[in-house]
């Protein structure tokens, strides 16, 4: 269960139908039939101080015509965003987008109010949980450039993450282990004061887009209100037993189902793939 308001945003990554013109004439017209604010901004780069509910803009890396839609920062219990989302992407979906392996779900989270500590215990607690993490997404996301594993990136380096006890030391430390194009992109933090999780395949689900960021506010309370400096530091293997923990640690009870749903099916594919 949250206990705080914390802005999220999301980046949907699509393709199908069409071409960006087409997108952006069907696009519109959604936004006037609904009286939901939307604009075309081709070469845009997210942005957590955004007052536009929606832009449509063009995405080189996904496969086809390459449309990615960016929403603004939102609160989860925004009844009027929500519904407003949601049919939005209801209608994309019935115009023809679909999503496939060269398409992703990247979700903003507001660290307006992180330390440096908080920052640290969130790279540490994608270290040790990103094998579970992996387990509830598309096993061929794990081999996409543009979201690679943070666990390579630091695992060898946790001795001199504790040393960065000043923001010009993490940003140093950051920067020479980490890039934007990986699983957790902190890059955003030290400018904006968000980051980013580039981690999930694609999704169109309305329903399936919001869990994924209730997920990560519930990770995000998690390493708020983690006061302490981690110390041992092992990695939770890939199992429902260690999904059941990582929920119950982040206290998100109510999504344990849709989670355990997911791993299995991805477990499936994960299995299939190896035998065949």
């Amino acid at each position: 269960m949250l206990k705080e308001n914390r802005l999220v945003g999301v980046e949907i990554e699509y393709t199908g139908k069409g071409n960006q013109n087409y997108w952006e004439t069907k696009i519109r017209k959604i936004g006037e039939k609904f009286k939901i604010n939307i604009e075309t901004d081709y070469g845009r780069q997210h942005s957590m101080s955004d007052k536009v509910d929606f832009h449509l803009t063009y995405d080189g890396s996904v496969s086809g015509c390459g449309m990615e839609l960016q929403s603004r920062p939102f609160y989860i219990q925004d009844k009027k965003f929500i519904a407003d989302f949601t049919r939005l992407m209801l209608y994309v979906r019935a115009l023809g987008a679909v999503f496939d392996l060269s398409c992703g779900l990247h979700i903003h989270v507001s660290g307006s109010d992180f330390s440096i500590l908080n920052i640290k215990n969130l790279l540490v607690f994608y270290y040790k949980w990103e094998d579970v993490l992996w387990s509830i997404i598309h096993p061929a996301r794990k081999h996409n450039s543009y979201c690679k594993s943070v666990r390579t990136k630091i695992k060898c380096s946790l001795e001199s993450l504790k040393k960065a006890t000043k923001v010009d030391a993490l940003k140093a430390w950051v920067w020479g282990k980490n890039d934007r194009y990986t699983t957790l992109n902190l890059e955003p933090w030290f400018s904006h004061k968000h980051y980013e999780i580039r981690m999930c395949h694609g999704l169109l689900s309305p329903q399936r887009i919001l869990s994924w960021a209730n997920l990560q506010l519930h990770i995000a309370q998690y390493v708020k209100e983690s006061v302490e400096e981690f110390n041992d530091v092992g990695f939770e293997e890939n199992s429902v037993d260690s999904l059941e923990k990582m929920v119950k640690l982040i206290k998100f009870d109510e999504g344990l189902d849709f989670l355990k749903a997911q791993f299995k099916r991805f477990t499936e594919i994960q299995e299939y793939e190896e035998k065949y």
